[in-house]
């Protein structure tokens, strides 16, 4: 049983090269062989080079399906991806965000990255299909959505508030004497456009005496 941390001057002794090497080839820069990469990352492996610190740390895996990486650019999910590190850091976790390929999602088969992390729990952000995500929901690990939520997967979830913003927003204009409004979006795409255009309809439906519903699927 080891009672101290392996250093990578442990490595180096071991292997009777230099502490610089070890530091190249564990890093994965240029400036040592490939024979000599692999010996070094085995007999690290074989030392337990790096354990002490991965059983010390609890890891979360955050998943976000590809087609909506893009939205990494904007504010919104910057800002979601930004307080999840930031709150799951101080609580003593560590979080992994990777991306789903449609082909991924779609053959609803478990990401790779479980199988090379002790991950004690995942959380999907976006819209991911009902498949994929009753994949995570029957694992057997503990799961989260954010800012997706289906009515009959049993999970907890993290949503904005759309019915009551889009609500809000609605009765803003009719009480400025709007008349024709109009819905404009998938609203049975996700369960987000779904609860904008629910609070749009509450609040159209609460003037509809005075003011025309237009709804564009």
């Amino acid at each position: 049983m080891r009672n101290r941390t392996v250093s990578m001057d442990d490595i180096a002794k071991a292997l009777g090269v230099s502490k610089n090497a070890v530091s190249l080839a564990l890093r994965g820069k240029d400036g040592v062989s490939e024979d000599l990469r692999q010996k070094i990352a085995a007999k690290a492996r074989e030392m337990g080079y790096g354990q002490e610190k991965q059983q010390a740390s609890q890891y979360i895996l955050a998943l976000i399906p590809q087609r909506n990486t893009h939205l990494l650019d904007g504010m919104f999910y910057q800002q979601v991806c930004f307080h999840m590190e930031s709150y799951a850091r101080s609580k003593g976790y560590l979080l992994t965000i990777c991306s789903v390929s449609e082909e991924e999602e779609k053959a609803c088969l478990p990401h790779p990255m479980l199988g090379q992390m002790p991950f004690q729990g995942v959380a999907t952000i976006g819209n991911l299909s009902k498949d994929y995500c009753m994949l995570y929901r029957n694992c057997g690990i503990k799961y989260l959505m954010v800012d997706q939520y289906y009515d009959d997967i049993p999970v907890d979830s993290i949503t904005t508030a759309n019915t009551s913003a889009t609500y809000m927003l609605t009765k803003h204009l009719i009480e400025k004497g709007h008349k024709k409004i109009q819905y404009i979006g998938p609203r049975k795409r996700t369960s987000s456009l779904f609860d904008r255009w629910r609070g749009y309809r509450q609040a159209m439906g609460h003037g509809r005496a005075a003011h025309r519903l237009r709804l564009r699927p």
